[in-house]
């Protein structure tokens, strides 16, 4: 008892002396010069998973042109994986990569409830692993005092080139992950899982994840990984789509005699995808198809129109028809690419490509779901199920499954099998059995509603 009081008695007079030491230097930054105007943020914060509720807290998360900053206190360090030194030479030392000693705990305090508040720029030295940060040259970001404690920007120069974290923003908010990360399952066997993930800075590595939730998340060989991507790349290569099957006659699309478009009307009614010039007949119709054929006759053909601006190959304007006994219906809602087919019982499947994160390349994608049967009466799935981003986890003639992405999303087959976590990724293996990866190093297997959190 009396040892523990000690370390406890030494300890605080760490604490107290960092505080000190750090406020003399802390005192050079606060002229009116290096004043800023910082502001909580209105989004949500999660780190590795656990929200933090700035409302009360004494050195709460930050906003700074647009960057949230995170405080960097003695104890967020060692919950983090952060070793924090101070000295009157060298400023404020920080090393990362460093075992984490404790779960994130922030330190409690005063309400805060104002609308902004002002803070420094650090003029000190500061340097992380043994680089100087330089607050000149980072001058739309640079490390800020407010209250006393330095705060870190995280952008990716800092999170993933420096310290190895993971940030997202997704529908619930903003995510950092200070770990290893499991971004996407993308192939099975009989006893493992095998995860894309993203650790220490890096983004790619692959694990393989044992099924029964035993023993540690193992990164495979160069040679392994290989492997992996062949044998998941064969699993997940689209059903043969017919790549020509139109005509183009008199300035428009005929399939099997049957007329899909005109161009000039097309031109007429979206005047804003195309340029001033004049039309020139045919020449003016570029485009790309996919011709799927379903039972009882039936066929869908899949126009991709390369206008002068379309946003092309991301999202260009796209035409979806069914024909069957000498018509063809314009399938305005699948207004996508076709991305695979499923011959079901009695009708037929289509779906287009779901990204599985939001960035500039995925930008006007989202993936689309429609059931046609037998006699063409057609059913969007993102409508029966309220949901604007449809992903495909399996399409086999005994079940098809679908995750809803949404706050909260949903897994589906002909009924709802699960709710989702925001964000997480799902995968069903070549039993059946359905995972979700939740964006951190977790693990759930919701067929059995059993977690497990892999160490690297």
């Amino acid at each position: 008892m009396a040892a523990s009081r000690k370390i406890l008695a030494a300890i605080g007079a760490l604490t107290l002396w960092l505080s000190n030491a750090q406020s003399a230097a802390y005192a050079q930054t606060t002229a009116d010069a290096n004043a800023v105007e910082v502001n909580l943020p209105t989004y949500e914060v999660k780190v590795d998973g656990k929200t933090i509720d700035n409302s009360n807290l004494m050195y709460p998360i930050i906003n700074y042109h647009a960057i949230t900053y995170f405080p960097l206190t003695w104890d967020v360090g060692k919950s983090l994986g952060l070793e924090i030194s101070w000295s009157e030479e060298s400023g404020l030392s920080i090393e990362s990569h460093k075992p984490k000693q404790t779960e994130l705990s922030m330190e409690g305090g005063q309400p805060n409830s104002q609308g902004t508040y002002q803070a420094h720029i650090a003029r000190f030295p500061v340097t992380i692993d043994g680089t100087t940060v330089n607050n000149e040259k980072d001058s739309a970001h640079p490390m800020l005092v407010f209250r006393g404690v330095t705060y870190l920007p995280m952008t990716a120069h800092f999170t993933e080139g420096i310290v190895g974290w993971k940030t997202t923003w997704g529908r619930s908010g903003y995510s950092i992950y200070t770990g290893l990360v499991l971004d996407r399952i993308l192939f099975d066997d009989d006893q493992y899982l095998y995860a894309f993930t993203f650790y220490n800075g890096e983004q790619g590595r692959i694990v393989k994840l044992r099924k029964d939730f035993e023993g540690k998340a193992e990164f495979l060989t160069v040679e392994e990984r290989a492997r992996i991507i062949e044998a998941s790349d064969a699993l997940k290569l689209p059903p043969s789509l017919e790549s020509k099957s139109t005509v183009v006659k008199d300035g428009s699309v005929y399939y099997e005699g049957v007329e899909l478009l005109n161009a000039a009307a097309h031109r007429s009614e979206h005047p804003e995808l195309y340029d001033s010039k004049p039309a020139t007949g045919d020449a003016t119709l570029e485009y790309s198809e996919k011709t799927v054929k379903g039972p009882a006759g039936l066929a869908v053909v899949n126009l991709a129109l390369r206008t002068a601006r379309a946003n092309v190959p991301n999202d260009p304007d796209t035409h979806t028809y069914l024909v069957k006994d000498g018509k063809a219906l314009e399938l305005k809602s699948f207004n996508k690419t076709i991305h695979a087919f499923k011959q079901g019982d009695n009708g037929l499947w289509l779906w287009s490509y779901a990204p599985t994160s939001t960035s500039v390349r995925s930008s006007g994608q989202y993936g689309l779901v429609m059931w046609i049967d037998d006699k063409g009466s057609i059913r969007l799935w993102n409508d029966v199920l309220q949901s604007g981003q449809l992903q495909v986890l399996r399409a086999e003639p005994e079940e098809f499954v679908v995750q809803a992405f949404g706050s909260p999303g949903a897994y589906y087959s002909y009924r709802k099998i699960a709710e989702a976590v925001t964000d997480a990724s799902g995968y069903v293996d070549h039993e059946g059995v359905l995972y979700e990866l939740p964006g951190n190093d977790q693990v759930t297997n919701l067929t059995k509603g059993i977690s497990h959190r892999f160490e690297p």
